[in-house]
């Protein structure tokens, strides 16, 4: 049995230097045609946000994740959370989504769907799961940048130096070979039916590369001088049911 999934990650909405309206119809159209829609974190960016607040950010995107999953309830929805959405209200937001709709879940870390792995990718600078908790306790101290550093942000795209530091500090082959070993820590791996994994974070798009029986995927981010595309794939079933780690 075959189960047409698609994924996404880092569209980093509300930040003013990310382009997400320009994939959103195919977003939805991608929505209209899979079974089940994995989104693989940072989908929103609670710190370069473009409102006021973090909380005027979190009520915006829990409107628009709730009208995406209202509209398709024929697709099954996975929320993992990324670094940059790893904020408490908007976990609240997805508990209550989750008991709204029956076709919606949410995880802090991954979820495992048939012989596929799906998870943002800030472990690929080779960490285990208790570093990666910890790490993510302090990103919930995150605040809304100064109009100073989105100033430099700015300037920063503008140069297209973001993408050159993101290929520098994240080349494909050690962080695939790093989040291979995050993994095999987790008790997955090729012995246990996994062929896929899917992560973002790192805005630099791989396709297909195997490594260690294990094919690998990133679908990059809607921003200047770096290529995005949501990512179709095939899942085939391995142990049947969907399962995260939450804790």
């Amino acid at each position: 049995m075959k189960t047409k999934t698609v994924f996404i990650s880092d569209l980093h909405m509300f930040s003013r230097r990310s382009k997400p309206e320009q994939y959103l119809l195919d977003i939805k159209e991608a929505a209209k045609s899979a079974n089940t829609f994995v989104f693989g974190g940072d989908i929103f960016d609670f710190e370069w946000t473009v409102f006021d607040s973090v909380e005027e950010t979190v009520d915006t995107a829990a409107y628009w994740l709730d009208s995406l999953v209202a509209g398709h309830p024929s697709c099954s929805f996975h929320f993992v959370l990324g670094n940059h959405d790893f904020n408490l209200e908007l976990m609240e937001q997805l508990d209550r989504l989750s008991q709204k709709h029956n076709h919606f879940q949410w995880h802090r870390y991954f979820v495992r769907i048939g012989n596929a792995l799906f998870l943002h990718g800030d472990i690929s600078g080779s960490m285990e799961h208790n570093d990666l908790i910890a790490a993510r306790v302090r990103c919930l101290a995150h605040q809304k940048k100064s109009k100073a550093l989105h100033v430099l942000y700015d300037a920063v795209v503008h140069t297209n130096m973001h993408n050159v530091i993101a290929k520098t500090a994240n080349p494909a082959q050690k962080v695939i070979r790093n989040i291979h070993s995050y993994v095999m820590s987790l008790g997955e791996g090729y012995h246990t039916g996994l062929r896929s994994v899917y992560f973002g974070h790192t805005h630099v798009p791989v396709e297909g590369h195997e490594y260690g029986g294990i094919s690998f995927h990133n679908g990059g981010a809607p921003m200047k001088g770096i290529r995005f595309k949501v990512i179709e794939a095939e899942i085939g079933q391995s142990n049947g049911a969907s399962y995260g780690r939450e804790e």
